[in-house]
C-alpha cells in the first residue's frame, strides 16, 4: 500500500527524490529526440505529472470520478442546529399550557423538518450510504492543482481508503427501535500533504489531550467546587470547556511574517506570550467575579494554545491568530482546592476579554499599529456553546483536532468556495505547508499526574463506597434468586461478587500509601478512557449522533454487528478497499462529516444495465 495509492500510475517517491521536488517524472530512452539510436547514451525527457494523477486519488469522490460515477447533487445539513431545534420542539410540545396557535405552529415546523430528514434517512437506510470524515470523502480538485503547481509528487497527496460495513440496532428514548446497515471509511493510507493526513495529526494530539481531561474529570468527580451569588457553594461532577480565538490586527500579522522570512521568530514568540497571558488574566477575572477565594500567585488555570499563521477564508496571506481550548476549572496551589468557573459568558465578559487583549497587544506592538487601528476593538471569538465532559467528549475531540491540524488543510477548505489561480506568494504558501502547528499546554494540563496526586486517597475512598454499594446489591440479588431454577444467573452473580470483593481488597490495600493509591486508580481510569477514545468508538458515536439528529430522538440502546467478507484465499476480513465496495453498487450516498454539519452527496453509475433509482431524493447541484 505504502504512500502510492492503489492503482496509481506512478511509483511512490522517496522523501528527497528529484521528482518530489520538481513535480516531473524522468523518461530515460536509448534513442535521441529524432528517434534514432543515440551514440552518446540515453537522453532524458522531462514531463509534468498530469492532473488526473493528483485528482483521481484525492478522496472518495476522486475514486468515483475515476470509475465514471456521475454526481447527482449534494446538500449540507447543520446537524447541531437541526438536532437542537427538533429536540426543543419535542420538549415544548409536551407542555400542557401551550396555546392552540403556538402548538399548531410548532407542529408545522416539526413536520417540515421531519419531511426533510425522512428523505435523507431513506437514502441512509437504502444500504448505499458511505460515511467518513470531511476530507476523506471529498477534496476539491483545485487543491490538487495547487499541489501540482508547488511541485509536490502525486503520491504525497493521494489516499487509499478501506471500508467497513455494520448492522446497527438502535433503541430510542420513545421505546421505538430501528436497524440499518451502514458503511464507513475505517482505514486509510494518506500521503504527506493529503488533507486527511493533516487532520490526522490533529486527531492524535486531540486524543492525548482528551484522555487527560477525562482522567481529570473522573478524579474531580464530586469534589469540584462552584461559588454562586448569595454566598453558597456546590460540588460538581462535570468538567466545562470553551474555545477561544484571539486575532491580531493585519499590520502585525504582516510584520510577524516579514520577520519570519528574515529568520527572526522573536515577534511570533511575543505573540504567543501575550495571547496566553490574555487567557490567564481573563480566567482570573472570572474567578474574582464569582467570588472564588484564590490569590493570583497561587492561581493555576488549564488551557491549550495553537498559533495559526493564516485562516481558511484566504490562506494565501498572513493572518496570525491564537486558538485556545480552555478548561473552566482552576486550581489553588495554597489550599489544593479545585474550583469550577461558570462557562456561561455575557457581553460584559466578552468586553472584558477584548479590553485585556487590546491592552496587551498595544503594549507589545505599539510601534507597529496605525492610529486608525488603535481606535478599533480587537477581534475575539468565544464560540456559540460550551461543552461538558464526559458527555460531550466527542465534540471536544473534534474542536481540539481542528485547532491542532496541519495548516495546509486550509487550502482544501478555501478551494471548496474558490477556483484555482497560480497567482500567489510561493514562499508564504510553502511556509504554511511546512508549518508545525504545535499544541502548547499551560497550567495544570502540563502535568496532570502532579496536580491530581493529592486527590488519590479521597478518590480511592469514593471508589470503595461505590463498590461496597454494588456488593450490597449483589448480595440482595443472591438472596432472591433460586439457584435451582436459575443456575446460570446465580453463578453469574457469584462470579460478579467475587470480582467486586477482589477489587475492594485491592483498593483497601493501598489506602495507607498515597503513591500506590494514585498509581492504581490512575491506571484503572486510564484503561477505561482509552476504550472510549478508540477510533472505532468515536466513529460509532459520530454515526449515532447523526442518526439521533435525523430521527429527532435520543438513542438509549445500541448494538453493532460487523459484516465480514471472504477474500479469494478464503480469509474473512472486515475492511475492503474502496474500489471493491463501489463495484457492487449502482449508486452511493456519501456522508461527509464536518463535525457540526454533514454533507449528503449522491452519485450514480450510468453504465449499469438498469437505470438507477435516483429520483427518490432530488438534491440540487447548486
Amino acid at each position: 500500500m505504502g504512500s502510492s495509492p492503489s492503482g496509481s500510475p506512478f511509483l511512490p517517491q522517496s522523501t528527497g527524490s528529484t521528482q518530489k521536488t520538481l513535480s516531473v517524472y524522468l523518461d530515460i530512452s536509448p534513442t535521441n529526440e529524432k528517434g534514432e539510436p543515440s551514440v552518446r547514451g540515453p537522453t532524458i525527457r522531462v514531463s509534468s505529472h498530469p492532473l488526473p494523477a493528483y485528482a483521481y486519488y484525492r478522496s472518495a469522490t476522486g475514486h468515483l470520478e475515476r470509475q465514471k460515477f456521475e454526481s447527482q447533487g449534494r446538500v449540507k445539513i447543520d446537524i447541531y442546529k437541526l438536532r437542537k431545534k427538533l429536540f426543543w420542539i419535542r420538549r415544548r410540545l409536551e407542555r400542557v399550557d401551550l396555546t392552540d396557535e403556538e402548538r399548531s405552529s410548532l407542529e408545522a415546523e416539526r413536520d417540515r423538518l421531519v419531511s426533510l430528514t425522512e428523505k435523507l434517512l431513506r437514502k441512509i437506510y437504502s444500504g448505499s450510504a458511505l460515511y467518513g470524515d470531511r476530507f476523506v470523502i471529498d477534496v476539491p480538485v483545485a487543491y490538487s492543482q495547487l499541489c501540482k503547481a508547488l511541485g509536490i509528487n502525486p503520491s504525497d497527496v493521494g489516499v487509499s481508503l478501506f471500508v467497513r460495513s455494520a448492522v446497527m440496532d438502535l433503541e430510542f428514548d420513545d421505546s421505538s427501535r430501528s436497524a440499518l446497515k451502514i458503511s464507513y471509511v475505517s482505514r486509510l493510507f494518506a500521503g504527506k500533504y493529503h488533507p486527511a493526513k493533516g487532520i490526522s495529526k490533529g486527531f492524535k494530539e486531540a486524543r492525548r489531550v482528551v484522555r487527560d481531561l477525562l482522567v481529570l474529570q473522573e478524579f474531580l468527580d464530586g469534589s469540584l467546587l462552584s461559588y454562586h451569588k448569595g454566598d453558597y457553594v456546590t460540588s460538581n461532577s462535570l468538567l466545562p470547556m470553551r474555545f477561544f480565538v484571539l486575532t491580531l490586527p493585519e499590520e502585525i500579522s504582516y510584520y510577524i511574517w516579514s520577520k519570519l522570512r528574515e529568520g527572526d521568530d522573536s515577534a511570533l514568540k511575543l505573540f504567543k506570550k501575550i495571547s496566553s497571558q490574555a487567557i490567564r488574566d481573563f480566567l482570573f477575572y472570572l474567578a474574582q467575579k464569582e467570588g472564588i477565594p484564590i490569590n493570583k500567585s497561587y492561581f493555576v488555570p488549564g488551557f491549550l494554545q495553537n498559533i495559526h499563521p493564516t485562516g481558511d477564508r484566504d490562506p494565501f496571506k498572513p493572518h496570525f491568530h491564537a486558538h485556545f481550548s480552555v478548561v473552566f476549572v482552576v486550581y489553588d496551589k495554597s489550599s489544593h482546592t479545585w474550583y469550577r468557573l461558570n462557562p456561561v459568558l455575557d457581553e460584559a465578559d466578552l468586553e472584558k476579554l477584548r479590553e485585556i487583549w487590546k491592552a496587551l497587544v498595544v503594549e507589545a506592538f505599539s510601534e507597529i499599529l496605525s492610529g486608525d487601528t488603535l481606535t478599533k476593538d480587537f477581534n475575539v471569538w468565544v464560540g456559540d456553546r460550551y461543552y461538558s465532559l464526559p458527555h460531550d467528549y466527542v465534540g471536544v475531540l473534534f474542536e481540539i483536532k481542528y485547532n491542532a491540524r496541519k495548516m495546509f488543510v486550509n487550502y482544501s477548505s478555501y478551494y471548496e468556495r474558490n477556483s484555482f489561480s497560480d497567482d500567489f506568494d510561493r514562499s508564504f504558501v510553502s511556509f504554511i505547508f511546512d508549518y508545525k502547528n504545535r499544541t502548547e499546554r499551560y497550567g495544570f494540563l502540563t502535568n496532570i499526574k502532579r496536580y491530581l496526586s493529592r486527590l488519590s486517597i479521597s478518590a480511592v475512598k469514593k471508589r470503595l463506597e461505590e463498590l461496597r454499594e454494588l456488593l450490597d446489591r449483589i448480595e440482595a440479588d443472591l438472596l432472591v434468586v433460586d439457584s435451582g431454577r436459575f443456575p446460570l444467573l446465580y453463578q453469574s452473580l457469584l462470579d460478579k461478587r467475587e470480582a467486586v470483593q477482589s477489587e475492594i481488597s485491592r483498593l483497601e490495600s493501598v489506602l495507607n500509601n498515597p503513591d500506590d493509591a494514585f498509581r492504581v486508580l490512575y491506571d484503572e481510569i486510564s484503561r477505561d478512557v482509552e476504550s472510549m477514545l478508540s477510533p472505532r468508538t468515536v466513529k460509532e458515536n459520530r454515526i449515532v449522533s447523526l442518526l439521533e439528529s435525523l430521527h429527532g430522538k435520543r438513542v438509549v440502546g445500541l448494538s453493532v454487528e460487523y459484516i465480514r467478507y471472504l477474500t479469494r484465499d478464503g480469509e474473512e476480513v472486515l475492511d475492503v478497499p474502496l474500489h471493491k465496495f463501489l463495484e457492487a453498487r449502482r449508486s452511493v450516498v456519501l456522508l461527509s462529516d464536518r463535525h457540526k454539519t454533514v454533507e449528503f452527496m449522491l452519485w450514480w453509475d450510468p453504465f449499469w444495465e438498469d437505470p438507477p433509482d435516483v429520483l427518490e431524493l432530488k438534491i440540487p447541484n447548486s
